[in-house]
């Protein structure tokens, strides 16, 4: 007998009554009020309001111990269910048909995994999700990359945003990571970087620290309509910064403004007004800014740029021409502190 009379959970006493539709039966599964409760359940109604889900999901040394299945209903981004995760990995739960879902396989010291479950299907009565593999987050050059996929002209959807969530919790747990945003690199539509700046400022917006959050320092995939968001460790970062500054070509260097300017980089701070002709700035063409700030410090900044990623991939020129200090800025915050 399949769900949802028998689960994953302990069944017992099943009885059908006289017409063959209807039934109660024992269980101790979520819902109760006590160990063992008392179940009604109608087999019409049930295949033609819900949907049956199962699958099943295992850590990579295949054991299934502490594995956390939450269900998150798209429309309101709320967990509506805790799944049961059985010994052998095995789980299965009914859901409401004409909603679409987010299945979140979550375990510590391990990546989790995200299965979008679409339950709009009328005439559809069971859906068998495919294997779930957590992997584990090794001692040592850790990097994850995970899709989060757009669909033409749609800027941000459901699904990103239950994907940011999750991401943000986990990495709150493991706050000693990093986080990598690239797109395809032939595609430099505002609408992509407009995706990137949206990614970061959901991220920071939850707190993660923007200076741990990178642009387009690794390799990304070749669909144009996916952001590839990619958990990484410190040894992964320096490795790909230097790779990035080796190859990045100083004859690009741009400190292009426009009338949309949300973001500058700051390349040096001084007690003193050491003028924007000094020698120091010549290697930029003595194209710089000067705000005199509050706390007395004279702050050297360069180039204006609309979107984050632009003035990352600057900065890490002005890197290479030998301003290490050089880092991204938002221009309000220079605004606030004159």
């Amino acid at each position: 007998m399949g769900y949802p009379t028998n689960s994953v959970d302990d069944d017992v006493f099943f009885y059908l009554c006289n017409d063959k539709k209807t039934g109660y039966f024992a269980s101790n599964r979520a819902g109760g009020h006590g160990n063992m409760d008392i179940f009604f359940v109608n087999f019409a109604d049930s295949s033609k309001y819900y949907l049956t889900v199962k699958g099943i999901v295992r850590k990579e040394d295949k054991s299934s111990d502490n594995i956390m299945l939450s269900v998150v209903d798209l429309d309101t981004k709320k967990i509506i269910k805790q799944v049961n995760v059985n010994s052998e990995g095995k789980y299965n739960t009914i859901l409401k048909k004409g909603n679409k879902y987010a299945f979140i396989y979550e375990a510590d010291k391990h990546f989790f995994e995200i299965k979008i479950i679409n339950a709009t299907d009328k005439n559809k009565q069971e859906k068998n999700v495919e294997l779930v593999i957590l992997q584990e987050i090794p001692s040592g050059d850790i990097s994850k990359t995970y899709e989060s996929k757009f669909t033409k002209k749609q800027k941000y959807n459901d699904e990103n945003e239950v994907f940011l969530t999750v991401l943000l919790r986990f990495m709150k747990k493991n706050p000693e990571f990093m986080i990598n945003v690239s797109s395809r690199k032939e595609n430099n539509s505002k609408q992509n970087n407009k995706r990137t700046e949206n990614t970061i400022d959901y991220l920071t917006a939850g707190g993660f620290p923007n200076k741990q959050i990178y642009v387009d320092l690794l390799e990304s995939g070749n669909d144009e309509n996916t952001l590839y968001v990619t958990v990484m460790d410190n040894a992964t970062q320096e490795v790909a910064m230097k790779e990035k500054i080796d190859n990045s070509n100083t004859d690009n260097l741009s400190n292009k403004k426009g009338v949309f300017t949300n973001y500058t980089i700051q390349v040096g701070a001084f007690s003193k007004d050491i003028g924007v002709k000094n020698k120091f700035f010549s290697k930029l063409r003595n194209e710089v800014d000067v705000f005199y700030c509050k706390d007395k410090l004279y702050r050297y900044s360069y180039g204006g740029y609309k979107f984050k990623s632009d003035a990352q991939v600057q900065m890490l020129i002005l890197h290479k021409l030998g301003y290490k200090d050089a880092f991204v800025r938002e221009l309000k915050w220079y605004q606030k502190s004159m």
